[in-house]
């Protein structure tokens, strides 16, 4: 692209737009700028993209001072790039910056579009509850009361939060057995899990 647009006068702006082979699709001029910035803006790069069907993108932009290094607005300017393709699937293989020399910046070569992609929300992925249904707790209402333990007021207490201000030290009503219940666990008239356990007919 340096011959493109390494000698202009102004910043310039342009995508290639790469399918799965990596074979270039389309090349776009997406905006020009002053002598040390451009207007690019990631809406209508996206829009562009899937327009285009496109797998990947390659970004380059010049910088008419000669200096290829990122400036802090090109470092940002890639980072929401990278991130909003993540979100849409699609990978930024690279943002090139050029001058009017040989000497060019590629983000990928220094590391920074992997560092933005592995820093970038995960963004439209669903994460699953890492729940083992052949546990116990298949038996309970899971509704939360309080934001400790279970709606359970059958007696079940085995999954109910025990911590330093509410500590399992109070006996079980029915059964009498110290050590088996929190302070909210007899506020609201629960009962040890053996007694509960029995009253459903699962104990001895």
């Amino acid at each position: 692209m340096r011959p493109q647009i390494g000698a202009a006068d102004r910043e310039t702006f342009v995508i290639l737009h790469v399918d799965c082979k990596n074979q270039v699709l389309d090349v776009e001029l997406a905006g020009f700028g002053d002598v040390d910035s451009s207007a690019v803006y990631p809406r209508q790069v996206f829009k562009s993209a899937l327009l285009r069907n496109a797998a990947s993108l390659i970004f380059c932009h010049n910088h008419p001072s000669g200096d290829p290094a990122p400036s802090l607005c090109d470092r940002e300017l890639t980072r929401d790039l990278v991130a909003g393709a993540k979100v849409l699937g699609i990978k930024v293989l690279d943002h090139v910056v050029v001058g009017r020399t040989a000497a060019f910046f590629s983000f990928a070569d220094q590391g920074l579009i992997d560092d933005y992609a592995l820093a970038a929300p995960a963004l439209g992925q669903v994460r699953e509850d890492p729940r083992d249904w052949d546990d116990d707790r298949i038996d309970y209402d899971d509704d939360r009361i309080d934001g400790v333990g279970f709606a359970d007021p059958g007696g079940r207490s085995a999954l109910r939060a025990s911590t330093r201000s509410n500590p399992r030290n109070l006996p079980c009503p029915t059964c009498g057995k110290k050590n088996r219940l929190t302070p909210l666990d007899r506020a609201r008239g629960y009962q040890c899990d053996d007694c509960a356990d029995r009253a459903e007919g699962y104990g001895d």
